[in-house]
Protein backbone atom coordinates (compact mmCIF):
# COMPACT_ATOMS: atom_id res chain seq x y z
CA UNK A 1 0.00 0.00 0.00
CA UNK A 2 1.54 3.43 -1.16
CA UNK A 3 0.22 6.48 1.03
CA UNK A 4 0.29 9.78 -1.46
CA UNK A 5 -1.10 13.35 -0.14
CA UNK A 6 -1.34 16.55 -1.46
CA UNK A 7 0.67 18.78 0.76
CA UNK A 8 3.10 18.89 3.35
CA UNK A 9 1.99 17.78 6.91
CA UNK A 10 -1.04 16.38 6.03
CA UNK A 11 -0.06 12.59 7.38
CA UNK A 12 2.30 12.26 9.96
CA UNK A 13 3.68 8.92 11.07
CA UNK A 14 5.23 9.06 14.49
CA UNK A 15 6.84 6.09 16.42
CA UNK A 16 9.18 5.51 19.16
CA UNK A 17 11.15 2.55 20.57
CA UNK A 18 13.02 1.93 23.72
CA UNK A 19 16.56 1.25 23.87
CA UNK A 20 18.06 -0.09 26.84
CA UNK A 21 21.42 -0.36 28.29
CA UNK A 22 23.62 -3.23 30.48
CA UNK A 23 25.83 -2.93 33.25
CA UNK A 24 28.69 -5.04 30.43
CA UNK A 25 29.12 -1.72 28.89
CA UNK A 26 27.34 -2.73 25.85
CA UNK A 27 23.36 -1.19 24.65
CA UNK A 28 20.88 -2.61 22.53
CA UNK A 29 22.18 -0.68 19.78
CA UNK A 30 25.50 -1.76 18.34
CA UNK A 31 26.00 1.70 16.90
CA UNK A 32 25.67 3.44 20.17
CA UNK A 33 27.70 0.73 21.98
CA UNK A 34 30.68 3.40 22.41
CA UNK A 35 28.75 6.01 23.90
CA UNK A 36 27.00 3.72 27.07
CA UNK A 37 26.40 5.80 30.08
CA UNK A 38 25.60 2.48 32.11
CA UNK A 39 22.33 1.01 32.85
CA UNK A 40 19.26 3.03 31.89
CA UNK A 41 17.07 3.54 29.13
CA UNK A 42 17.24 5.77 25.52
CA UNK A 43 14.22 6.42 23.51
CA UNK A 44 14.16 6.32 19.65
CA UNK A 45 11.98 9.06 18.09
CA UNK A 46 11.01 8.58 14.50
CA UNK A 47 8.71 10.97 12.24
CA UNK A 48 7.44 10.53 8.75
CA UNK A 49 6.13 13.13 5.97
CA UNK A 50 4.20 10.92 3.56
CA UNK A 51 4.16 13.77 1.18
CA UNK A 52 7.85 15.21 0.43
CA UNK A 53 8.87 11.20 2.03
CA UNK A 54 10.97 12.69 4.57
CA UNK A 55 11.85 10.68 7.88
CA UNK A 56 13.86 12.34 10.87
CA UNK A 57 14.81 10.45 13.49
CA UNK A 58 16.75 11.47 16.50
CA UNK A 59 17.75 9.49 19.82
CA UNK A 60 16.58 11.06 23.09
CA UNK A 61 16.14 10.55 26.75
CA UNK A 62 12.91 9.83 27.27
CA UNK A 63 9.65 8.90 25.54
CA UNK A 64 7.79 12.21 26.92
CA UNK A 65 5.79 14.63 24.55
CA UNK A 66 8.65 17.36 24.60
CA UNK A 67 11.02 15.20 22.93
CA UNK A 68 8.54 14.26 20.17
CA UNK A 69 7.93 18.41 19.58
CA UNK A 70 11.89 18.53 19.67
CA UNK A 71 12.22 15.73 17.06
CA UNK A 72 9.79 17.69 14.73
CA UNK A 73 11.36 21.45 15.10
CA UNK A 74 14.79 20.47 14.62
CA UNK A 75 14.31 20.45 10.72
CA UNK A 76 12.43 23.87 10.86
Amino acid sequence: MRFERESAGELLHLETKRLDHTKGGGTASPARAHRTRGVGWETVHLAIDYFPRVALAAIKPDESEAACVQLLRADV
